[in-house]
Formats: C-alpha cells, structure tokens, sequence
C-alpha cells in the first residue's frame, strides 16, 4: 500500500507532548498536520489552539474517532493520551479498525505482549482495518532498549546492564511531582508510583538477548533522599526529604540474572546520563554524557517511526521489529 507524500497526519492528545509533537508536524516538511482529537472541549476551540501555537488554529479538531478519520483521513495519527495500555487501547483500537495507522507514547504498549488483553484487541482491530501500530518514546523505545538491542547486533552478548539517570530540575514541573520530589519518605511510599514502562523496556532487551521468558522480571522502587537542602521552582526540598526516585528492573533467564535496568530522577541529580553496558565476548559501554531530553527525543522518535511502521504490513509492532528511519 502506497501513501501519500507528505504524510498526512493527526495527534490525538494535546497535553505537554501532544502539543510538542503537534509543533514538530508542522515543521517538518515530511507530513501534513491533518487534524486534531482531543476530549476536552475548550482545547478544541480555535482561540485555546491559536495560543498554544498560531499554526494550529485552522487545523480540524474534534472529539470523536471517527470524526476526525472521516473529516481529515490521516495517514497516521500520533497519540499522546495516557501511559496505561488499558486506558489507551481503546482509543487506538479505534483508530485502527478506521485504517488509520498509530504512533503512541504509551509506554505498556511499548512490549503489548505484557498485556495479553490489549494485545488481543489491538492485533485483532489492526486486521480488520489494515493498520499498523507501534509505541515509542525515549523510554521505552530508545535509551534503556532500543539502543540495548542496536548494540548487541555488533557485539553479541549475555548481559545488559542500563541507567538512565536525569536531574529533574533541568525539566517540566510534572516530572517533579510524578517523581514525588519534596515529599517525606513515608508519603512518597504511599503516593508514588514511579515512571512507567521499565519492565516494558526490560521485556524487550530480553527478546534482543534471545530469551522469551517474558515472565521473570522483577521491579522495585525507591526513593532518593535529599543529602542537602535543595532548591526548587516550586519550593524548598529539606534534606532528608525525597528528591525523586530510583527504579530498577531486573530479568532473569536460566537461573541467572540477564538485564539490569536503573532509572534515576532526581532533583538535583550529579552526572546526569545515558549509560548502556554489554557483556559478552566484545564488551562494550556506551555514555551519553548529560542524557537526552526525554520529551524532545521523545517527539523526535515517534516522528521517525511513522514511516518505517507503514512500509510494514498490517499489525501491532515494537521498536525492535522497525529500522530507524523509513
């Protein structure tokens, strides 16, 4: 199936990342911003779209599905609502048993094999409609995966060992809270539920090693206390108190532990950085000093996915299953 250039295009969702990668399709010359769905009335409105961005004023927006495959027919529509597989599958079902194809940052449905149910019901609308979807981001879908994978095919391997670690002053406000940054330990225990999608991403660098015991991976979560008192755009956090969170994932294949992935986001954090280790026969380390910027990279992934995913046929995709760019 051919498609038209440049890709029309549609985002469903315009919080902070719906509205970046709304900004990013108009900019970029490979796609046609086709229309916009969103639920909240009062972002559908002309006068809400021209303040978030002039350029996106005279764009279609709507609040139904098949509204905006009808009204603007994209080629491909990047959704940007939610994080839980059960709370955005529906909405990307639908989108596919209309032929529209899907680009997501939801990041459980980066490995959709997690969850049986919405895998079922994603495979089972993308036949019916000829349509293909993957979800991506920077994490799941690069730093603490993809990039993983990508190395073991030049150097082969047993283990990986992953950290991703980001300070969260140098980022939105969101990001603090999610983390419970400023919280007392007890709180932050109760409250904080942490980043979503490590064991997703874990799942997938078993696959990449080989392993298809998609079941033996583990999760804990922590907080990272504050050694100093630290200051913030919404205030003081005291020492003592959370500045963010540690997360870890660990898989273990064959009696032995095989992936071992840390996620730190904290205020405050020294030596921010991307770091992925390879064991095996050519061990390898790779640094990115100071990391990359989780919405920026982000938006940028799921642009360049849109057309690796739709050179494929009809189905639901990884990042694993796509090249970098189409």
């Amino acid at each position: 199936m051919s498609f038209p250039e440049p890709l029309p295009a549609a985002v469903a969702g315009l919080g902070p990342i719906g509205l970046a990668t709304l900004r990013a399709l108009i900019e970029d010359p490979g796609f046609v911003p086709a229309g916009v769905l969103e639920f909240r009335r009062e972002r559908r409105e002309p006068a809400w779209l021209e303040q978030a961005d002039p350029r996106a004023a005279p764009l279609f927006a709507c609040a139904e599905v098949e509204e905006l495959a009808e009204g603007c027919r994209p080629a491909v529509a990047f959704v940007t609502t939610g994080s839980r597989a059960a709370e955005v599958a529906p909405l990307v079902a639908a989108l596919l048993e209309r032929s529209v194809s899907v680009v997501a940052s939801c990041e459980e449905l980066a490995e959709p094999r997690l969850h049986p149910r919405e895998h079922l019901l994603l495979s089972r609308s993308a036949a019916a409609g000829g349509a293909r979807f993957v979800a991506t981001g920077v994490n799941p879908g690069f730093v603490l995966d993809y990039l993983p994978a990508v190395l073991l095919t030049a150097v082969g391997g047993w283990s990986v060992i992953a950290e991703r670690r980001v300070d969260s002053l140098t980022r939105r406000p969101q990001l603090r809270a999610k983390t419970g940054a400023g919280l007392d330990p007890a709180r932050f225990a109760r409250e904080v539920r942490g980043h979503v999608g490590l064991k997703e991403s874990a799942a997938l660098v078993l696959r990449a090693l080989g392993h298809h015991r998609l079941d033996a991976i583990e999760e804990s979560l922590e907080p990272v206390l504050a050694e100093r008192d630290i200051q913030s755009p919404e205030g003081g956090i005291a020492r003592g108190q959370a500045a963010g969170v540690r997360q870890v994932a660990r898989a273990t294949a064959l009696g032995r532990e095989v992936v071992r992935l840390e996620l730190v986001i904290a205020a405050g954090t020294e030596r921010p950085e991307d770091r992925v280790e390879v064991d095996g026969k050519n061990p390898v380390k790779l640094v990115i000093p100071g990391g990359l910027h989780g919405e920026s990279a982000t938006v940028t992934r799921m642009l360049n996915a849109a057309r690796p995913l739709l050179s494929r046929a009809p189905g639901v995709y990884t990042v694993l299953d796509l090249p970098p760019l189409g």
